[in-house]
């Protein structure tokens, strides 16, 4: 059993958080309303406001590496200083995001073509290269840029983007996530091309460019293939289907590459993230207020609910108490019962490490160097008992971060992003669990490791190793682990 070993530590680790990909995160957020020399706009700064929450408060977008330029401090001048100062904040493998909500122009080329800009506050449209931002400096901006990932993402509409249709690699390509992480990228996304207008309305708040932003990212429509993680080259995909709906076909969106780099810019859910996918639009709103209410009802760890059920037969009445369990105390039980099973494996390791040292003191092997291996292996064991004796698993670490919050709305809001975001990553590890024995066990029933087929030894082997991994995968499937079944209780509570 100890070759699943390798297999089953390859499995667990395909679970990818935002620290797996990137060291550091930062962006710069612009959106201009009110125009000094142009028409003005209705919601751009609404815009960049949306966009600039979403990436702090669900994709681990530190909140003092997320600059926002709003309206009077979108100046030229102060547009460029930004854009220069985050190209060299950011190093090697750091993302750095790049959002514009305004006017966009382009200006044809008098050997043809067309050079697109996008306007600051103080862009004058007859003096467009004095005034405005060249696309082609975006391109410079990104070829100067350390960053591992660089996404702009431009809410304008027009032409000459100096970037190249080069496609990504195909998310079935072997290895794919560990492809697109590892390999730079610099892409673009804009809201339209040349001669298409930005379309905003007041029913959306947005415009149709930055209302399927937020609905392909915050809601993960735009996973397509859902991995738990949405790829740009994805979310260029869902743009241009969604705005050119929404729009009526006046504006679609483009996707593009400043490079022929295949890496990709990732967007990873943070741990506090719930997203709810596949559902309708009543079914979602029922969701988040049915959370809401959950939260605001648990105001102490157990409330007693006072119920009079009145008996037709008898006619007798009788009080009935329900303990509901909060969200902080399901949380709680689960880290005490991880703590416990933590110690009970860590003391197993250094009864087994005293055993591996008792052993050449009671039985003579008569051979010095089978003595110092079993002593090397008491070392190893006991060191890995004492490892596990000391480090603190998910769980308890999820509850230590939230026993002490006073405010107790927060404590069990928190209390239940811990829990879903545990059991989700408990399920994952259970499925990959799943899927490994199970291909073990077809194996093994189909041959395993040998030709000599008619040998019945070898036929038995492979026979008892094909039904120990079935029933390990059955198992893994029927069931639940510890972080679901928490989940599942609490959720279940009358």
């Amino acid at each position: 059993m100890y070759k699943l070993l390798p297999i089953l530590l390859f499995a667990y680790s395909l679970a990818v958080t935002s620290e797996d990909i990137y060291d550091n995160s930062y962006a710069l957020i612009i959106g201009i309303d009110k125009y000094e020399n142009v028409q003005n706009l209705d919601y751009a700064v609404s815009d960049a406001n949306s966009i600039a929450s979403l990436l702090k408060d669900n994709f681990n977008f530190p909140s003092k590496n997320v600059k926002v330029l709003l309206n009077n401090e979108a100046t030229y001048l102060n547009i460029r200083e930004s854009l220069d100062e985050i190209s060299s904040l950011a190093k090697e493998n750091d993302r750095v995001l790049i959002f514009f909500a305004g006017h966009g122009l382009t200006n044809d080329l008098p050997g043809g073509g067309e050079m697109g800009y996008i306007l600051p506050i103080d862009g004058k449209r007859d003096k467009l290269f004095a005034t405005s931002i060249p696309m082609e400096d975006m391109k410079r901006i990104s070829s100067m840029s350390q960053s591992k990932h660089m996404l702009f993402l431009i809410d304008a509409c027009y032409g000459g983007l100096a970037a190249t249709g080069a496609r990504g690699l195909s998310s079935t390509t072997p290895n794919f996530i560990d492809k697109i992480t590892s390999d730079k990228s610099r892409q673009i996304i804009t809201a339209g091309g040349r001669g298409e207008q930005v379309i905003e309305k007041s029913e959306w708040g947005h415009s149709a460019f930055t209302m399927n932003l937020i609905r392909g990212l915050k809601n993960g429509k735009a996973d397509f293939n859902g991995d738990g993680y949405i790829t740009a080259d994805e979310l260029g995909l869902f743009l241009k289907d969604k705005v050119s709906i929404d729009s009526g076909n006046q504006q679609t969106p483009q996707s593009r590459r400043y490079t022929s780099q295949e890496g990709e810019f990732v967007f990873v859910y943070s741990e506090n993230t719930v997203v709810i996918q596949d559902e309708s639009a009543d079914a979602k709103l029922d969701a988040v207020l049915s959370k809401l209410d959950k939260v605001e009802k648990q105001t102490a760890d157990k409330t007693i609910i006072d119920e009079k059920i009145e008996d037709a037969e008898d006619k007798q009445s009788i009080n009935k108490y329900k303990y509901q369990i909060t969200a902080s105390t399901t949380l709680k039980n689960l880290a005490i019962d991880k703590q416990s099973e933590r110690k009970f494996i860590g003391g197993g390791l250094l009864a087994g490490s005293g055993v591996l040292f008792s052993l050449p003191l009671l039985i003579n092997l008569g051979h010095h160097t089978a003595e110092q291996a079993l002593i090397g292996s008491g070392v190893i064991v006991g060191g890995i008992g004492i490892l596990v004796l000391l480090i603190k698993n998910k769980v308890e670490k999820k509850y230590d971060s939230i026993k002490d919050i006073d405010n107790q709305d927060e404590k069990e809001e928190l209390a239940y992003n811990h829990l879903v975001y545990l059991a989700d990553e408990a399920k994952r590890g259970r499925q990959y669990a799943m899927v490994t024995f199970g291909a073990l066990s077809a194996y093994s029933l189909l041959g395993g490791t040998t030709n000599q087929y008619t040998d019945a030894k070898y036929n038995n082997q492979n026979l008892y190793n094909g039904l120990f991994n079935g029933a390990l995968a059955w198992y893994h499937y029927k069931v639940l682990s510890k972080e679901e079944k928490a989940l599942e209780n609490y959720s279940n509570q009358p």
